[in-house]
């Protein structure tokens, strides 16, 4: 079988420019998006009110009123919460509180059996709902808890992140076991992804914020040239803090994880690790720094590296580099030993697989699993070390 690419067209690499089509800010008019989701499909919109028909969309997704299990982050705001719960149960439901999941430690596999066992005692089947608030670690929890639940429950989201909203209708994050993390995975359906602009703080750089933004670069590069020129075409409005261009980017960023994970080969949809080694990597010395700011780093290496390891496209470094400066993802300051690095980044490819091997863009829509020889692996480490160095 031949390899299926998603890269629509070919050419150099634009630059970033600064012309933007989605200049001025104010309030942001409700957008949908539908969100290929792992076989299903995942209704996302974003704007201004989306959140008034929760209830009555939730009901015909369901095809019927019944349960509504309600999971939240601690933390979440007590009127977005009782607000959403007067919403569904309007629309006929009957709503059970679950105990708040606490968002340090969200995504660890030791939750899901006590949360089987609060959707048991709620009465929840596969005709029920659970309708889950929180941020990627949490709505993630959620997606595994939902997707296994009575062979597979409807999960309906509100995401207080941007991270979230652009990542887990079809890409939650891989569950911790036995203190190792992002280890436990599976491809789960999430049906509804509803939030507001105010609800996220679209524009604020919150960790979560920051973490969305450089996913969207991530995504853009992963998926084809035009998602990457699109994104740099709306960068100045976003930089602005549109939040109008920051919602429409959101959705433009979630279609396009969707559509890459949903891609029959498997070269293709592990491109989606893009900057992820590298990331977690430097989460063994750098543990007080946010995934956004350790995934921009992870990118921005991945892209060098690919030049001096597959003889990848240079105009990407400069132009990946602009976006994430535009979108606040900067550098991180650090001095750090290459080969304790260069040790941590090897055990991080083997820890998922037993080849050593990580992924890099050959160009813009064609990120795809490479080799690289320790000799290249270690002189670009030396140059990232002393670069961070003199920050």
């Amino acid at each position: 079988m031949s390899e299926e690419t998603v890269n629509d067209t070919a050419g150099a690499v634009e630059g970033v420019s600064p012309a933007s089509p989605d200049a001025g800010a104010g309030a942001v008019a409700p957008l949908r998006q539908t969100v290929s989701a792992n076989g299903a499909s995942c209704d996302v919109r974003v704007g201004d009110g989306v959140l008034d028909r929760f209830g009555r969309d939730l009901r015909v997704c369901c095809g019927r009123t019944g349960t509504a299990a309600l999971l939240v982050e601690e933390g979440a705001d007590p009127g977005l919460v009782e607000s959403l719960r007067r919403l569904v149960t309007d629309a006929g439901f009957l709503v059970r509180r679950l105990p708040d999941v606490p968002a340090a430690d969200a995504a660890d596999a030791s939750r899901l059996p006590g949360l089987w066992e609060a959707l048991g005692s709620s009465g929840v089947t596969s005709s029920d709902a659970l309708v889950a608030v929180g941020g990627r670690a949490t709505l993630s929890l959620a997606s595994f808890a939902a997707s296994t639940w009575c062979g597979g429950t409807p999960l309906a989201c509100v995401p207080l992140s941007l991270d979230a909203l652009v990542l887990c209708p079809a890409l939650p994050l891989p569950l911790s076991s036995g203190g190792e993390g992002a280890m436990v995975s599976a491809r789960c359906r999430m049906a509804m992804c509803y939030a507001e602009p105010g609800t996220l703080g679209i524009a604020a750089l919150t960790p979560g914020n920051v973490a969305g933004r450089a996913a969207m670069v991530a995504a853009a590069v992963c998926e084809s040239r035009d998602a990457f020129n699109t994104l740099v075409m709306r960068s100045e409005a976003m930089a602005a803090g549109d939040a109008a261009a920051m919602a429409g980017q959101a959705l433009e960023a979630a279609r396009g994880v969707g559509r890459v994970n949903a891609s029959t080969s498997v070269a293709v949809r592990r491109s989606l690790s893009y900057g992820e080694t590298f990331a977690r990597a430097l989460g063994r010395f750098l543990p007080g720094v946010g995934w956004g700011l350790r995934l921009g780093e992870g990118l921005r290496f991945a892209a060098r590296l690919a030049v001096g390891a597959v003889e990848g496209d240079v105009d990407l470094v400069f132009a990946q580099d602009a976006l994430l400066d535009r979108l606040s993802v900067p550098e991180v300051p650090c001095a750090l030993d290459p080969a304790a690095l260069g040790r941590a980044f090897r055990e991080e490819e083997l820890a998922r697989t037993n080849r050593a091997m990580v992924a890099l863009p050959h160009a813009v829509g064609r990120v795809r699993m490479a080799a690289v020889d320790d000799a290249v692996l270690a002189e670009h480490l030396d140059a990232w070390c002393a670069a961070r160095s003199i920050l």
